[in-house]
């Protein structure tokens, strides 16, 4: 699989900087561009900046100091954007939670963290603040939707609003809590996790056709538990574009 090669920057409307995150960047690049495209239906001047990590792998186990740096930098990377007005859209929320948590936490000296905190917003929330461009009707179709657990835990769980906004879709949430996978916890711990997954997670999915979700680690959960098509809120409201 390639990186992701990110179309120019274009549009005239509110600017929005789509930030590359390394899954998407590394792993799934189809989401970036359905993530373009559908911010770009929707009005909005986009552009995509790779900041590099946010530091949310090395925080994960421990190690502040390196993820502090990693804030830094992405401070660097990210801040003459937000000082030229543009909101950051974040694809990955356990990024997200980084930038508006995290780092203003671990670098409280800093007025930048600030700044950045206030100007990013999960993809699921960009979209639905422009307005959710004209979308064609579904065939039909049941969507399981499944918030991950750090936007539940920071009040942006809006998958489920923006699923919904698609004609004919019968979109309802998992109401499961944590998926199991919790990035490296699932590696390190996978019969545990697998059974954190089949305890309220695989069962809410029965009988859905597709499950959405906009954290890595949960839709990898799915995909290895259930083998159901997943997919990320950009590549459902973008393969339902008009």
């Amino acid at each position: 699989m390639r990186a992701w090669r990110p179309p120019p920057d274009a549009g005239e409307g509110p600017p929005h900087l789509v930030v590359a995150d390394t899954f998407t960047t590394y792993l799934e690049p189809r989401i970036g561009d359905a993530a373009v495209a559908a911010l770009r239906a929707a009005g909005a001047r986009v552009a995509v900046r790779s900041p590099g990590c946010c530091g949310r792998p090395q925080l994960s186990q421990g190690l502040v100091g390196p993820a502090r740096r990693s804030g830094r930098r992405l401070l660097d990377r990210l801040t003459p954007a937000v000082v030229a007005g543009w909101r950051l859209v974040l694809l990955e929320p356990s990024c997200w939670s980084m930038l508006i948590d995290d780092l203003p936490a671990l670098i409280p000296d800093d007025p930048r963290a600030r700044w950045v905190a206030e100007a990013a917003v999960p993809f699921e929330r960009a979209l639905l603040d422009l307005g959710v461009p004209r979308l064609r009707d579904h065939p039909g179709g049941r969507v399981v939707v499944h918030d991950h657990c750090h936007s539940r835990a920071l009040g942006a769980g809006d998958g489920l609003a923006l699923a919904r906004s698609v004609p004919g879709l019968a979109a309802v949430p998992s109401g499961a809590g944590c998926c199991g996978m919790a990035g490296a916890f699932g590696l390190e711990h996978p019969e545990v996790s697998r059974r954190i997954a089949e305890d309220r997670l695989v069962p809410a999915l029965a009988g859905a056709d597709v499950a959405v979700a906009a954290g890595t680690s949960c839709r990898s959960q799915v995909r290895e538990l259930t083998g159901m098509r997943t997919l990320h809120p950009a590549e459902l409201i973008a393969g339902s574009l008009a």
